[in-house]
């Protein structure tokens, strides 16, 4: 999950992204520096070499657009159980991290990039955050002890269907919502029937910087706990406590 009161949260895995304008001279003002003292000391990662595919945000006349490109500038270090993987271009940063190591953690090590290189950041495009949380059930009557029950409507719909002859895989539902700031995009339930883990997935990002970024972060990861916990019972926050 997100929140540090869980211990054992459903997590799978966590994005966060950073977008900008590309930094010039990059790999000369950065790369030995980030080599040696984080992609090395401090995530303990082992550096990759393969060329990484560049996905640039470009904002123009407040419209969003994307440009793919292999950006030779960058580092990209990953685990050797791919659990913590942190990859930095001339033109963004991220972290993808499949363990749970707590929000004020992430939050700890994205300042520590950050810092570096801000001054060099001529504007920011967009701050992404992401939880992917997978939670396993035995049956439809455990799951309906865990997921509010306006997630699961479908599954009833499905089962309805299901004695007309047709048998249900999956059922999603996808909803987006946004406030002056942010957006968040939702989607939750079953994409296999057979494999029986519901997903909850929350992608918030925002594009607008005339705040402090982290607080911006801060209000990213706000949103996904708000929808998080309305997506579970008590029930199930028994179970991950």
């Amino acid at each position: 999950m997100t929140n540090l009161v869980y211990k054992n949260p459903p997590l799978d895995l966590v994005i966060l992204k950073l977008d900008y304008s590309k930094i010039e001279d990059f790999e000369i003002k950065f790369i030995s520096f980030i080599d040696n003292h984080f992609g090395i000391t401090r995530f303990n990662l082992q550096k990759k070499e393969e060329d990484f595919p560049s996905i640039e945000i470009i904002m123009q006349n407040g419209q969003q657009s994307f440009r793919t490109h292999v950006d030779k500038q960058y580092r990209y270090y990953g685990g050797t159980d791919n659990s913590y993987c942190f990859c930095i271009t001339s033109s963004s940063f991220s972290f993808e991290i499949k363990k749970h190591i707590g929000y004020n953690n992430i939050l700890e090590d994205f300042n520590a990039v950050y810092n570096i290189i801000k001054d060099e950041i001529i504007s920011h495009n967009r701050i992404g955050l992401r939880y992917i949380n997978k939670i396993n059930y035995n049956d439809d009557k455990e799951l309906k002890s865990y997921i509010s029950d306006n997630l699961i409507q479908h599954n009833k719909f499905n089962q309805a269907i299901s004695k007309k002859g047709l048998s249900s895989t999956s059922f999603l539902n996808k909803s987006s919502f946004k406030n002056k700031k942010t957006v968040i995009n939702f989607i939750s339930g079953v994409p296999n029937i057979n494999d029986k883990n519901f997903i909850i997935d929350l992608d918030s990002f925002a594009t607008d910087f005339n705040v402090d970024i982290i607080d911006i972060l801060t209000e990213l990861h706000s949103n996904i706990i708000t929808l998080f916990e309305n997506s579970i019972k008590d029930t199930f926050r028994e179970k991950i406590k």
